[in-house]
């Protein structure tokens, strides 16, 4: 998802002027109780006496379908030509559906079997969650689309030519380059497959597009109808930094397309090599996929149903959170409560949820329960090392009226990145005992800049002079300055937390009196010269005076300390009128969409 102007656009609209024919929309099949066409004339005729159920989602009614039951189309009227989707010709159809079962059964096609590419369907497998893009033969395609068994989801199918898209509530769920020949062999049917097999579910307002909807045009159109859709397809190759933010501001985290994602892109912190994109902040990266450490901030997102959830695939490591640590602290997502600056808790323990068992893309959710009115991010968590340490995330969705997505995007309000070399950013004290990343060998193996290169003299600020790792002794602190925001992360390094001695520190102004006591300390949790992600939550010190301090009073084995990317975040600001607008016109639409999931 990207951010409100459209979908504040298609918000007034579709209050405005509810139904309104979309442009290439050229039949529409509302399914109240009949089978009318309301755009196109292209009336269909209900065979085996379906029944209708109210529909959460589509509208009104949906019809029921048990078994036997469809609805055809007239052939002479209703064909793929009639219809303007024929042969290559660019087509999309979508639905509401809820499967029962899967059995080879199709929510809409038409065209019929004989050659490849002839027929244009979408339908179910007989594995449970498995669809197959039904085009006849090599064209085929097929993806899985975890609990959609029993659950309402928006199902759109497109082709433009030259690519076959797969999407469920506004994601892509599947993609192949392909040439359709879509016949006239068999008219427009809503509920069966090649003229025999039935579905079993609910079905609700089908629609067929004479053109290929863009992936972003099907983001749109599913927050148009109140849902909330990221997957991270609509960007192009980097993440925009208003909507999610990373820790550090490193790319630590960043959309990856080699990995098996479900569209184009997914976010994680899986890394096997030092590419990165150009225009990223430089710092200090680790490049080994299993010891990258980093928390990246979703939209904030307001819960109008706390009896919903978020939706997403996660892949990866199974990690349950481990709050206290740094390194074995857990991967999996969480949700950060704006207004409490502090994740979302049960019981005092962060509400979690990590991939069961180590591997690739699984459906999971988590649980909105309790935060009806609250403001949420979701969270990409990973503060994880060793074997399958990392996360990945891809199609994170929220059916109509659970959320409404936010413009808030982050603030950065104090940094240091100690990215010039000799420059201490204004720091003061034992100089002489420390250097901006001037550290000899050992880290340069596994920490570079951003931009892929690495030099001494760059990078972060360290007690490990070079030649000369573990004798310096001293401190050095920051300028003063005044706390707020929601946090202060950095990266630390060196040695671990059996030495005391060693230690990244907040000092604050508790009584505004220039006495300063010590509020915050961090030390590194293992003898490492990796850097690990850490952060204070500092919504509660908020317009107190105070500094930092870097401390190294070990001059044994592993007696230095590094840090870097040190940030002080507000992460999530509302822009001026945005909220109150979003708010008043999403309010409208949670109202009318909770209106009909209770009718």
């Amino acid at each position: 998802m990207r951010r409100l102007p459209l979908l504040i656009a298609s918000l007034a609209t579709v209050l405005a002027l509810p139904g309104a024919a979309d442009a290439g929309l050229v039949a529409q099949y509302s399914l109240d109780g009949d089978a009318t066409d309301s755009v196109g004339g292209f009336d269909g005729s209900i065979n085996g006496g379906a029944g209708f159920v109210a529909s959460p989602y589509g509208g009104g009614l949906a019809i029921n379908l048990t078994g036997g039951q469809y609805v055809d189309t007239v052939a002479t009227s209703a064909t793929a030509s009639n219809l303007g989707i024929n042969g290559n010709n660019p087509k999309t159809m979508s639905a509401w559906a809820r499967p029962e079962a899967f059995n080879n059964a199709s929510i809409f096609e038409v065209g019929s079997t004989g050659s490849a590419g002839q027929m244009y369907s979408l339908r179910t497998q007989t594995t449970t969650d498995l669809w197959r893009a039904q085009f006849w033969s090599n064209p085929d395609f097929d993806f899985s689309t975890p609990g959609a068994a029993n659950t309402w989801g928006w199902y759109v199918l497109t082709h433009d030519g030259t690519i076959g898209r797969a999407y469920r509530n506004g994601v892509i769920v599947g993609q192949e380059a392909s040439t359709l020949n879509t016949n006239d062999g068999r008219s427009f049917e809503i509920g069966r497959y090649g003229g025999s097999t039935t579905f079993v579910g609910q079905i609700d307002d089908v629609r067929i597009y004479d053109e290929a909807l863009t992936p972003a045009q099907v983001e749109a159109e599913y927050e148009a109808m109140g849902g909330y859709a990221e997957g991270f397809d609509t960007y192009g190759s980097q993440i925009d930094t208003s909507v999610w933010y990373t820790s550090g501001g490193m790319n630590s985290t960043r959309l990856r397309s080699n990995r098996g994602s479900q569209g184009p892109y997914l976010l994680g912190t899986f890394d096997n090599d030092a590419n990165d994109p150009a225009g990223n902040v430089r710092n200090v990266y680790n490049v080994h996929q299993d010891n990258v450490t980093s928390l990246t901030w979703g939209q904030p997102l307001r819960v109008l149903d706390d009896s919903g959830s978020l939706e997403f695939l996660l892949s990866g490591g199974s990690f349950p959170v481990n709050e206290g640590s740094q390194r074995a602290g857990g991967s999996g997502i969480a949700l950060w409560d704006v207004a409490a600056g502090d994740f979302v808790r049960d019981g005092g323990a962060i509400r979690f949820v990590t991939r069961s068992g180590n591997g690739g893309l699984q459906g999971q959710s988590i649980s909105l329960a309790g935060l009806e009115g609250h403001i949420v991010s979701p969270v990409l968590y990973d503060r994880q090392i060793g074997s399958w340490a990392w996360s990945e995330l891809d199609s994170l969705t929220a059916l109509p009226g659970v959320v409404e997505p936010l413009v808030m995007p982050h603030r950065v309000l104090l940094e240091f990145g100690f990215d010039e070399p000799g420059d201490y950013m204004g720091w003061t004290g034992d100089l002489g005992s420390f250097a901006i990343g001037d550290s000899g060998g050992g880290l340069l193996t596994r920490h570079i800049n951003l931009d892929g290169s690495f030099a001494l003299g760059e990078g972060f600020l360290s007690s490990a002079l070079g030649g000369n790792w573990d004798a310096p002794t001293g401190e050095i602190r920051s300028p003063g300055f005044a706390l707020a925001g929601d946090i202060l992360e950095f990266y630390i390094a060196g040695g671990g937390s059996t030495r005391p001695e060693l230690a990244f520190e907040l000092w604050v102004d508790m009584d505004g009196n220039g006495t300063y006591t010590l509020q915050r300390t961090a030390q590194h949790e293992a003898d490492a010269g990796e850097f690990d992600y850490d952060f204070w939550r500092i919504g509660g010190l908020n317009g107190l005076d105070a500094y930092l301090r870097l401390y190294d009073g070990n001059s044994g084995t592993w007696g230095h300390i590094e840090v870097d990317a040190i940030r002080m975040v507000d992460l999530a600001v509302p822009e001026p009128g945005t909220l109150a607008l979003t708010g008043m016109a999403l309010a409208g639409l949670a109202r009318r969409l909770r209106r009909r999931r209770t009718a």
